[in-house]
């Protein structure tokens, strides 16, 4: 279970992203959660998750997508049609049943990927992924990275991804977790966290692969 220590800026444009968040239209799979601070996986118990951990059988990824509209529809992504997409206040997560529930009165995620917007301090997408990983390892003790970060395309623009091994401290399992970031018009980092326990991430690669692919950037 990670922790996200965002140098966010609560300018109006981020507001106005979060607002959009909160308000979009929601399909009937949908559940509303609420984020309990800064903390990745997250959300406060609402009473629609399972009371414990996330422990059980969760289905391989459907090789059936839906296509969804996120950030009042500046953003496009197909997933597996198998996932559940579960809004917070401040990102999207797209989840297959059984991966997620309770931990210390947190919502956690053991499988999926997780959209956001991040206000960092640099316009450069460089500096400010940088920055945005160094948030993420000072506040996960258990995360470090393997390599470098490595250029990729992100919504037909440029990104950069990097890897990194966890411990997941509601379930005790060693996870992989894939940040992958680019900028959007605004110079807010646009970013998509990928979490998979390792001994199952070669199930859900060509998954994580399609959905980075089918990413759709309209702002």
């Amino acid at each position: 279970m990670l922790r996200i220590e965002n140098p966010i800026r609560n300018t109006q444009d981020f507001s106005r992203v979060q607002a959009r968040l909160r308000s979009m239209g929601r399909a009937p799979s949908m559940e509303e959660i609420a984020r309990g601070g800064q903390r990745y996986p997250t959300g406060e118990n609402t009473g629609n998750y399972p009371n414990e951990a996330p422990r059980g059988r969760v289905d391989y990824p459907s090789t059936r997508y839906q296509t969804v509209s996120m950030m009042g529809g500046a953003v496009r992504v197909s997933v597996p049609n198998n996932w559940r997409e579960l809004p917070d206040s401040n990102s999207i997560w797209f989840a297959p049943e059984g991966a997620y529930g309770q931990y210390r009165n947190q919502v956690v995620y053991t499988h999926g990927v997780n959209f956001g917007i991040a206000q960092t301090q640099s316009r450069s997408l460089q500096q400010g992924t940088q920055e945005f990983l160094n948030g993420l390892t000072q506040s996960n003790g258990s995360l470090r990275q393997r390599g470098g970060s490595q250029r990729t395309t992100v919504g037909g623009r440029a990104g950069l991804t990097a890897a990194f091994t966890n411990v997941n401290e509601a379930t005790g399992q060693a996870e992989i977790v894939t940040v992958v970031t680019t900028l959007s018009r605004n110079g807010q980092l646009l970013y998509m966290i990928a979490v998979v326990p390792e001994n199952e991430s070669g199930s859900y690669q060509t998954a994580f692969r399609n959905v980075l692919r089918s990413l759709q950037i309209n702002d």
